[in-house]
């Protein structure tokens, strides 16, 4: 028989596997000392196993980590440097351009966005600084339309640093009864307001919230609303009810736990021209006939009583034995008048149960009750300040400008019937000096008097020139 050579395969594939188990062998080390490092590049903490195994040969075996760890401090230093390249580099200024007027060839766009940036206006809810004249200016180009897009939500109420009232001694039902009379709408310019909230109406937004934060012991109060026959909201809408509801929860129920008197009333006008004489007319009766009120307080719907104001404008009035008007101080539209007014009801029989003269439909009634008594007899509080947010339903009514033409006869006549009441007492002829905090208002009237007033430049939208009527 043949002699078989050695079979050498064997070898071969035990050679072959050993030669496998050493790189595998290899590959796990290379991969444990890859993440000890990684660990140290990360976290700053050197693990005891790696510095005890420290290789000078480990170039061989890693990469990068190898090469750049090698303390506890470099490992640090690299790691912030990693966190600050994660982080995204800040971005570049904004480059704001300079602010310039509007020249020759602008749009009326253009001067509206000028305005709102430069006087910091809200289209529809806030002047900001912008004066009577660029209040006027504004109106006449409809820059709410042109800028301010849909109709903006006017910011909430300013929350006035007035200290909280304390619980009143309780009352012995002489206490004088002051009447808050405004008049309000849902009529809008650009139609019905279909508020979706309370808060939606001025008069929830502004006016009764700070009604309820400025009253004062020692009165009792009734707030008169007036509004239209057939307004789509208070009249026809369940307004009225839902208002009264309101009223009676936030405000009589919580002014009652302090020992103070507060009702609401309603005054509903048949007001056939929609201007805001005719209800000024209805909440002013109302007050003098029915509620019997010994004080009226002429307001608007969007006014903030910003300070208490009872005592003050009592006391004022006390000082000219109760005949004249004193008002409060007012940043908002035309300061050249008393845009708001306070008065006995010595005023109403003075006048024979007319707040205002009945011929005076919009503008130009408080310019009437600013000059009828006189700079002697007419104080204006600078203590006592309100807030106008004329921008929250704005003008409501189109401005009949044929009335200036009424105002000189209107102002001769009722300070005749003022002469004539004061002629019936000699006491009343006493006028003391103006309490602190009030100075004697004189109408500052440019030169032509009261019939110059019909080419006279203001921007009213002070007063009772932005009521809703």
């Amino acid at each position: 028989m043949a002699q078989q050579p050695p079979r050498r395969g064997g070898w071969t594939t035990a050679a072959v596997l050993g030669l496998l188990v050493l790189l595998m062998g290899r590959a796990l080390y290379v991969q444990n000392e890859t993440a000890q490092r990684r660990d140290v590049f990360m976290n700053g903490d050197v693990p005891r196993a790696h510095k005890a195994h420290r290789r000078h040969d480990a170039s061989e075996h890693v990469n990068f980590f190898d090469q750049f760890m090698r303390s506890e401090a470099e490992a640090r230093s690299l790691r912030e440097t990693a966190q600050r390249w994660e982080a995204p580099p800040p971005p570049p200024p904004v480059q704001q351009k300079p602010l310039q007027r509007p020249g020759r060839g602008s749009t009326p766009r253009d001067e509206c966005a000028f305005m709102m940036q430069k006087h910091g206006v809200i289209p529809g809810a806030n002047w900001g600084s912008l004066g009577p004249n660029g209040q006027r200016r504004w109106t006449k180009l409809r820059c709410d339309g042109l800028v301010g897009g849909a109709r903006v939500r006017a910011p909430p109420p300013r929350h006035v640093s007035v200290p909280e009232l304390e619980t009143c001694p309780p009352s012995s039902g002489n206490q004088p009864l002051i009447a808050l009379c405004c008049g309000t709408t849902t009529r809008g310019k650009q139609g019905w307001i279909t508020p979706s909230r309370l808060d939606d109406l001025a008069v929830f937004h502004h006016l009764l919230p700070s009604f309820h934060r400025t009253v004062e012991c020692g009165f009792r109060y009734v707030v008169v609303l007036g509004y239209d026959i057939g307004d789509r909201w208070w009249d026809l809408g369940g307004g009225a009810e839902q208002g009264r509801r309101w009223f009676e929860e936030n405000v009589k129920s919580v002014l009652a736990k302090k020992n103070v008197q507060a009702e609401l009333r309603y005054a509903v006008v048949d007001n056939k021209v929609k201007k805001p004489g005719p209800v000024f007319t209805g909440i002013t009766r109302e007050a003098f006939y029915e509620a019997k009120a010994d004080y009226i307080y002429r307001v608007n719907d969007d006014t903030e009583l910003a300070t208490r104001w009872a005592k003050h404008f009592v006391e004022a009035l006390r000082s000219m034995n109760n005949v004249g008007a004193v008002g409060p101080a007012c940043q908002q539209g035309n300061r050249r008048i008393l845009t708001h007014d306070f008065t006995h009801r010595t005023h109403m029989e003075i006048f024979g149960g007319q707040y205002y003269p009945p011929q005076l439909s919009d503008w130009w009634m408080d310019d009437w009750i600013s000059r009828v008594y006189g700079p002697r007899r007419t104080l204006r509080g600078d203590s006592v300040e309100v807030i106008h947010h004329t921008g929250k339903h704005g003008q409501r009514y189109q401005v009949d400008r044929s009335h200036a033409n009424l105002l000189h006869g209107l102002l001769q006549q009722g300070a005749a019937q003022i002469e004539r009441h004061l002629a019936q007492g000699a006491e009343d002829n006493v006028v003391r000096e103006p309490p602190d905090g009030f100075s004697r208002f004189a109408f500052n009237n440019r030169p032509g008097g009261a019939r110059g007033m019909r080419s006279r430049p203001l921007g009213r939208r002070g007063g009772a020139r932005v009521f809703s009527g």
